[in-house]
């Protein structure tokens, strides 16, 4: 009897505690989503895939050899110090295949707005959406959304790379992964 219960107890706490939504892992294939452009282009709103940059499915004309996800919220501190991070990456690596996707996860119009204000300088450079749901940022990030977080995959729509928090070695060795991924 006091096996069960002990044994009872582990499964209950194991299945309370499991996150709704699995965080994907290197290795994984990339969840597509669809997000509409945070400023779009000549007053004409684009709905962006994952799909339309890497995986088997993506066209010739937009195809990249990799894609950065980004995720940030206007709260978060650290995701504006690691902006110029990816601004130099896009600069650097763009040219040769790399595309770098600033996801803004605020949904409430003040922060929606907030973000906006925040993004708008790399206006034109990376690309910018919002997140439609939880459920689309939960797939990447678990039910427990640790920013700024971001999210390489490569050109087979595979995750290489995913770093949660903000930390410059890491950010070096994400640069180096980038590098070689684009040889």
């Amino acid at each position: 009897m006091k096996h069960t219960t002990v044994l009872l107890f582990v499964l209950l706490h194991v299945c309370i505690s499991a996150p709704v939504h699995a965080q994907v892992k290197p290795g994984d294939q990339a969840p597509d989503f669809g997000q509409p452009e945070l400023f779009p282009t000549d007053g004409k709103t684009s709905t962006l895939w994952v799909s339309d940059f890497v995986g088997p499915d993506a066209p010739a004309k937009t195809k990249r050899k990799a894609l950065l996800i980004s995720f940030c919220a206007s709260y978060c501190k650290p995701c504006w110090k690691e902006l110029p991070f990816l601004l130099k990456l896009k600069d650097d690596f763009g040219a040769i295949g790399l595309e770098v996707w600033s996801v803004l996860a605020d949904r409430e119009p003040d922060g929606l707005e907030a973000g906006r204000r925040k993004l708008a300088a790399a206006r034109g450079k990376l690309l910018m959406t919002r997140t439609g749901s939880r459920a689309m940022g939960n797939k990447y990030m678990g039910s427990q959304w640790e920013m700024p977080a971001l999210y390489l995959i490569d050109s087979t729509g595979k995750i290489k790379m995913v770093l949660q928090g903000l930390d410059q070695g890491r950010l070096g060795k994400l640069r180096k992964v980038i590098e070689g991924m684009l040889d």
